[in-house]
């Protein structure tokens, strides 16, 4: 007999050596890094030159009486996250995904931040762990009020790749 957990630990053994790509994730040094970060694919066989162009987002002190709703930010120490010392709207899109796959599946994956008495989901939640993902992903989040903070460093990346020595790679 044939079980799910068997058939996916067969799936990722044969697909484990053919990627063809790695990915390259973009986050602060606060950060820690999450699907839910900017990331840049990179084929095996190729040059990739990335482009970082830094922002820095600065927001009048005066512009503190008005709500985070209003504003569109967060001034620093006004949003506390269970998890993560470090405010970023990363960190508060990945609490909020775990908050809410929690809620519904009463469980998480075991890479998602929880406490120590969480259940951990096994493969059989995967199904409900991938619809709250999905949701998240097409609604953006609408129950965790993740803004950007007020004052802040971010970047954007463009990445431009270039084909050579494939001759190298086995096949």
């Amino acid at each position: 007999m044939t079980t799910k957990h068997s058939i996916l630990s067969k799936y990722h053994e044969q697909n484990a050596c053919t990627s063809k790509s790695m990915f390259v994730i973009l986050h602060l040094p606060n950060e820690m890094p999450t699907e839910y970060h900017k990331f840049v694919p990179i084929s095996y066989g190729s040059k990739t030159s990335i482009l970082l162009t830094g922002k820095s987002h600065r927001t009048d002190d005066a512009l503190r009486d008005y709500s985070p709703d209003v504003r569109q930010c967060y001034f620093e120490g006004e949003k506390k996250l269970k998890f993560f010392k470090a405010y970023s709207k990363a960190h508060c899109e990945f609490e909020c995904v775990a908050n809410d796959t929690l809620e519904e599946c009463v469980c998480v994956p075991f890479w998602y931040p929880r406490s120590k008495l969480t259940r951990v989901c096994g493969l059989s939640e995967m199904e409900c762990i991938d619809k709250v993902n999905y949701r998240h992903r097409i609604l953006g989040y609408p129950s965790c009020d993740c803004y950007q903070p007020c004052n802040s460093l971010t970047y954007e990346m463009a990445a431009s790749p270039t084909i050579y020595f494939n001759f190298y790679l086995p096949k």
